[in-house]
């Protein structure tokens, strides 16, 4: 996986859309998935015909349509941008314009819980709700989240930062993603080797994210599963007219978890080891469904409906407070989830959900007399389904 493609695999590009009905863009740049295994392709289907002709031969198959469907799974780091795309397509959303600030000019309040600029420039590009990661300062190198932006130069911040007056030369990183802002389709191309040099390519078209699943083992991998369905395949076999690729360096790393540093309960990360979080699994079904018609060659149009997000996980609770999951699960509150993960390059991506429910929770003793085991199933649809679901995804570079 963490070495070059090689002459006899299969390969698969992706190249983002202008629209769900724009085809292929001219002259597209694709980007190479990383992937373990899948396939995506036209997915013939018959039907056996009941006329019984004068001769008795037997009815025939008959095919009904040629839909454009896959799944591709893989191991994928945090700082490949393929990563991020596909991200946006499984949550029909769109990562915004990054912040990447550096400057002497940002002061952290205690009191107030607020950052400050007084540049008035620092948070042009922040977004209430938004994760922020900052490196550079004296006491504050860490990860907020944005509660409230007062302006360009100041937003208030959970948790409180420590006070800190200006002077160090202080970055400020982070992007952010949320659920059901921007409709995007891609277009996949296909390469499959062809003897004794070269590939034969299918180009497929209006290609969606219908859902994913992410898996964070303990064992520090970090595993997809992505679905696609696709509106159809150009009628060719050959590369698209001035097509390039982007480089993929295969020296990433591939094991991307560096362990999961902290869970953020209601916006605040939790004690190392009072919280940690093992196997977490998170899934989004964002309600895609290909409709079919006569004479399409893949579906005719895909719809949505509702996203819903589901997930599990272990956590290790302090014994000292040993309850304080368990209260949600019996009052059945809702509360802000947070899964924050980093890579051995200090990469981090942050997944939450802000209204998420327990389905299920367990505790049961480990035999440390410090902790308490913890394991619980979430739902993000809240009571009785009448809570709008969404799903947020904040990727702050090293």
């Amino acid at each position: 996986m963490a070495g070059s493609i090689q002459s006899n695999e299969v390969v698969f590009a992706i190249t983002k859309q202008a629209g769900e009905d724009t085809g292929v863009p001219t002259t597209p740049v694709f980007d190479i998935i990383r992937r373990v295994d899948g396939n995506i392709d036209q997915n013939f289907n018959f039907t056996q015909s009941n006329e019984v002709d004068q001769t008795r031969q037997g009815s025939e198959q008959i095919k009904i349509g040629e839909p454009v469907e896959g799944s591709i799974n893989g191991e994928m780091p945090l700082a490949d941008p393929v990563f991020r795309t596909l991200i946006e397509g499984g949550i029909q959303g769109e990562f915004g314009t990054a912040t990447d600030f550096t400057g002497s000019t940002v002061s952290f309040d205690s009191t107030g819980s607020t950052i400050i600029d007084s540049g008035d420039t620092a948070f042009a590009d922040v977004v209430e709700g938004q994760f922020i990661g900052v490196t550079g300062s004296n006491d504050n190198d860490q990860v907020f989240r944005v509660i409230t932006k007062t302006d360009d130069g100041e937003v208030i911040v959970a948790p409180a930062p420590t006070t800190e007056a200006a002077g160090q030369t202080v970055t400020i990183k982070g992007s952010m993603a949320r659920s059901g802002k921007a409709k995007q389709a891609y277009s996949v191309q296909k390469r499959t080797p062809k003897k004794p040099s070269g590939y034969v390519y299918q180009t497929f078209q209006g290609v969606q994210v219908s859902g994913f699943d992410i898996s964070l083992t303990s064992a520090s991998l970090f595993t997809t599963t992505f679905n696609f369905i696709g509106l159809s395949k150009l009628d060719q076999d050959t590369e698209v007219a001035g097509q390039t690729d982007n480089v993929s360096p295969s020296a990433r790393v591939i094991g991307s978890i560096d362990g999961i540093p902290n869970i953020w309960i209601d916006n605040v990360p939790q004690v190392a080891c009072s919280l940690k979080a093992t196997d977490v699994t998170i899934n989004v079904d964002n309600g895609s469904t290909g409709r079919e018609a006569l004479g399409c060659e893949g579906y005719a149009f895909i719809s949505h409906d509702k996203i819903n997000v589901t997930g599990s996980f272990n956590t290790y609770a302090d014994a000292d407070n040993p309850l304080a999951e368990k209260v949600k699960a019996d009052n059945q509150t809702l509360f802000s989830l947070g899964i924050e993960t980093k890579d051995v390059d200090g990469n981090r991506m942050i997944i939450t959900r802000d209204s998420t429910l327990y389905t299920t929770l367990e505790q049961t003793e480990t035999g440390n007399g410090d902790l308490v085991m913890n394991t619980g199933s979430v739902s993000s649809d809240g009571k009785n389904n009448v809570y709008l679901t969404t799903i947020q995804f904040d990727y702050i570079p090293a």
